[in-house]
């Protein structure tokens, strides 16, 4: 059976409005001609490009417009496709850290740092700095709040801390040691600033604090008022 075909079968075998990208033809290994087969498809009017590199099966709906997939699905393929995860205003507000609806999404990869905008969808990609997994994303989406907690818009520092730390509290002791784990890949003001919070919810991290320099001070500006435990951490 040619490329084409077997693209093409691939294509029909879908619904229209499913996004489709390079990797959904993986099976077929010749890059170029499945390349060359989609933008033949595209102005035969069988699918449309959404993007570089991502498409969608062309159709009508019962209303007589052009199916198109919204931007929830164009997300989580985007997020598919890069392997990362969801973190900045959407994933605080999703948190209930922030209840400010994001007009830009922030992706963590694996693989690049940029901008793209799709129709109304704005896609920022911020290039990972350590290697993770799926199931590391909820830790890493609380430790990118205690990074970004000056900028977290529409909530006071108080009530922050306060949510973080009912947040963190409801976390299983391993679920807490993986926490910090993590915390120990990030700047030294999170990791002071998670060590305040995890005392104040009567958890006192040796690992953390064996990773600050004990003559070093921690700036994290207004929120210090709202952690108990500061002075143990150093935090100004």
């Amino acid at each position: 059976m040619s490329t084409a075909r077997k693209v093409r079968e691939i294509i029909e075998s879908k619904k229209s409005g499913t996004l489709l990208s390079y990797s959904d033809f993986e099976s077929i290994n010749d890059g170029v001609a499945v390349s060359t087969e989609l933008s033949r498809l595209y102005s035969d009017g069988k699918i449309e490009r959404i993007s570089k590199g991502l498409y969608s099966v062309s159709g009508i709906s019962e209303l007589g417009n052009k199916v198109f997939p919204n931007d929830r699905k164009i997300q989580a393929k985007l997020l598919e496709e890069s392997g990362g995860y969801v973190s900045g205003p959407q994933a605080y507000n999703e948190l209930r850290l922030t209840t400010q609806v994001a007009n830009e999404v922030t992706i963590v990869c694996k693989k690049w740092t940029r901008k793209i905008k799709i129709r109304n969808l704005s896609i920022k990609y911020v290039k990972a700095r350590f290697e993770f997994q799926k199931d590391d994303v909820p830790y890493l989406q609380l430790l990118d709040a205690i990074k970004d907690i000056k900028k977290i818009p529409d909530t006071s520092r108080e009530e922050l801390i306060s949510l973080l730390k009912f947040k963190i509290n409801k976390l299983s002791m391993i679920e807490t040691e993986i926490l910090v784990g993590w915390a120990l890949k990030y700047k030294p003001s999170v990791k002071a600033t998670l060590g305040g919070i995890l005392q104040d919810c009567g958890f006192k991290s040796e690992k953390l604090k064996k990773s600050l320099n004990p003559l070093s001070e921690y700036k994290v500006g207004r929120i210090k008022k709202y952690i108990n435990c500061r002075a143990q951490w150093r935090i100004v």
